[in-house]
């Protein structure tokens, strides 16, 4: 063999033996070198922003499956407050050939291993000029992904938090399960798309509460797939305070402690998806079966400023809701009203509905509330409508059956010191009224009306010092019954009451109940008299709010002057 065919042979054998070694290494070693450059290649262009910061302690890729592990992750982004961690982050299948040729990133499945996120999605209004958010250049990672689109999300044995400054929400689960089949992000238009229709979510034990901490829900499972019902199992709402401690919490106003309990709740078909990102609320029904509800009202200390209409309430809703109807069942519902003097006194209701037709914050529309209560053996069916006009105006009609009079023992008892025995037939009454006034009819038929007055427990100064003369005179002051011993026809009078703004709406609607109560059961000289006593008492409370303003002003008028002193 010729010397020159040799040494080819030679080079062949090396070339072939260093192919085979290099084929090797590859081989085995593929996914390390691959990992290898990735992994620098990343925490490189990570390098290259101040407003993003990405750390992990282990990247495993594997070129086989094209399937990315990575472990202990911790993820910040300044300008938007957002904080992130978690366990290990799995996705795949993940083809380099593709993303490099295609500029695009397809995902069959990202999996999240006890993830923690804080997010703050919307500056404070004082920080929003003094923010500035710096736009990410396309360069590095992000020029070579334009859409992202992942098939299945889970997020197995985590405890997943939002935290939403705008809105005063704190949320967590302690596990999530989502899945999406549809869903993209486009880095160069900035929108998400989604399929409406293919998407499954389900929580559990899931907590909301309010910034300030004073409202907490829990709720045991919570689920919704394919645009199809929201369905809640096991739902607690309540105030995380004692319902004494509520008012002080809230500085010392007025105000409702509450605690209710549900079995259930389920929706209609809803997108909750588009319910999202449209930024507003169309549901057809939701079905509430409730548990018990128990409501106090604190009314120990002075508003500082006025009640709202509950129209106006509704009014100031940001996001527009239309839901066709609401019906909640609660079987046993205790209301507790406490007054600035005496004990707080408590009406128990059991088997009470509510149903709201065409619930709306969109102006001028009508909203009907149907409530049907019931107490011992006696029941009633009270019709609500407001309209969101600009004088907040509402109709209010009702009617009660076979009540006993002892079952209002609990709540005129401790706030007024007087008990009461006797049976209310049938009540039947029907006004409308607006911010200002109230005007309609009101009719009660009653009998074997009884009163006893106990001047230890009642707060009214007149009932106090005259107890003895009223229980003497009962019989003149007080009719019995109704109809009354001269007339045939139960006796029917007009009622009307006029609004105190610094008193919530339920105050409104009582005031105009009494009105009627006081006319068909005292006589006419009695009603005159509690009118008058009323006017009298009236002018006082005014005058003592004039003399407090007045000394408000003084103290800060005093402290003014002392601050500039002090700058002096």
């Amino acid at each position: 063999m010729r010397p020159g065919y040799r040494k080819l042979l030679i080079w062949l054998a090396a070339l072939a033996g260093t192919a085979a070694s290099l084929f090797y290494v590859f081989d085995n070693y593929a996914d390390q070198i691959l990992t290898g450059i990735a992994d620098n290649y990343i925490k490189k262009e990570l390098g290259k922003t101040d407003s993003l910061s990405l750390n992990y302690s282990n990247l495993d890729y594997s070129l086989a499956t094209g399937r990315i592990k990575v472990k202990d992750i911790e993820f910040s982004y300044l300008p938007k407050n957002m904080e992130g961690s978690c366990k290990s982050l799995e996705l795949g299948p993940l083809k380099p050939r593709q993303v490099w040729r295609e500029k695009q990133v397809a995902l069959d499945y990202v999996r999240i291993r006890e993830p923690k996120l804080s997010v703050r999605l919307k500056p404070d209004r004082k920080e929003k000029d003094s923010v500035q958010v710096k736009e990410v250049s396309e360069s590095g990672i992000v020029k070579y992904i334009k859409k992202i689109g992942v098939k299945r999300v889970e997020i197995d044995n985590g405890c997943f938090s939002l935290r939403r400054t705008g809105s005063k929400m704190d949320l967590s689960a302690d596990s999530i399960c989502l899945s999406v089949y549809d869903l993209g992000y486009g880095l160069e238009d900035r929108r998400l798309t989604y399929c409406d229709s293919l998407y499954d979510f389900s929580a559990s034990n899931f907590v909301f509460a309010s910034k300030d901490s004073l409202y907490r829900l829990d709720v045991d499972n919570i689920a919704t797939r394919n645009s199809g019902g929201l369905f809640m199992k096991g739902i607690h709402g309540r105030n995380t305070t004692s319902k004494t401690r509520h008012a002080d919490a809230k500085g010392k106003v007025p105000v409702t402690w509450s605690d209710f309990k549900a079995r259930t709740l389920r929706t209609s078909s809803v997108n909750i998806v588009r319910t999202v990102l449209q930024k507003q609320i169309s549901i057809d029904s939701i079905f509430i079966d409730g548990d018990q509800m128990t409501s106090y009202r604190d009314a120990r200390y002075q508003p500082k400023k006025e009640f709202p209409m509950p129209q106006e309430s509704i009014l100031r809703i940001p996001l527009p809701v239309h839901i066709g109807m609401i019906d909640i069942k609660i079987t046993y519902y205790n209301m507790e009203i406490k007054r600035p003097e005496g004990s707080a006194g408590m009406l128990r209701f059991h088997d009470t509905g509510l149903k709201i037709s065409r619930f709306s914050n969109d102006p001028d529309h009508t909203t009907v509330f149907r409530i049907t209560p019931r107490m011992g053996k006696g029941q009633a069916d009270v019709t609500l409508t407001l309209k969101n006009d600009r004088n907040s105006s509402f109709t209010l009609s009702g009617n009660a059956r076979n009540v006993s009079i002892s079952d209002f023992g609990g709540l005129i008892g401790p706030l007024f010191g007087v008990s009461a025995t006797g049976s209310i037939q049938s009540l039947k009454t029907s006004f409308s009224g607006n911010k200002f006034s109230t005007k309609g009819n009101f009719c009660m038929l009653y009998d074997n009306l009884k009163l006893e007055v106990d001047p230890q427990k009642t707060p009214i100064a007149f009932l106090s010092k005259h107890s003895k003369a009223v229980s003497l005179l009962e019989g003149g002051i007080i009719h019995r019954q109704n109809p009354r011993k001269h007339k045939k026809e139960p006796f029917t009078c007009s009622i009307t009451a006029k609004r105190d703004p610094m008193k919530n709406y339920g105050a409104y609607i009582v005031s105009t109940l009494l009105n009627g109560v006081e006319q068909t059961v005292l006589n006419s000289l009695a009603y005159k008299e509690a009118q008058k006593m009323k006017g009298r008492k009236n002018i006082l409370e005014k005058k003592d709010k004039l003399v407090e303003r007045i000394k408000e002003k003084k103290q800060e008028y005093k402290t003014r002057r002392q601050k500039r002193k002090s700058e002096k």
